[in-house]
């Protein structure tokens, strides 16, 4: 992730892009970049540290207990989503 793409952030939730050591250096509000499971493939750690902002990572959310809840969630939003589909076209 660049620092075009990264803009002027306090934090960061990282879940992919690699955030490298440029954007860290320039962002002087920056704070902190958070992770999902194991997320420093995804960070300069060393850039970070050079700079002061804290990398975190979010234990747990790769769990059965979390999948499990979120696939349950989409399940639920598409409960009957042909028939909601079909209400809000027709209210039109």
């Amino acid at each position: 992730m660049g620092a075009d793409q990264m803009g002027d952030p306090r934090g960061l939730i990282m879940l992919s892009p690699k955030v490298s050591a440029t954007p860290v250096k320039d962002n002087q509000n920056l704070l902190a970049i958070g992770g999902f499971g194991v997320a420093y493939h995804c960070v300069d750690v060393d850039a970070c540290t050079a700079a002061d902002v804290v990398v975190y990572l979010t234990v747990g959310t790769v769990n059965p207990v979390v999948a499990k809840a979120a696939l349950e969630s989409m399940i639920k939003v598409t409960h009957h989503m042909r028939i909601k589909d079909r209400q809000l076209r027709d209210a039109q």
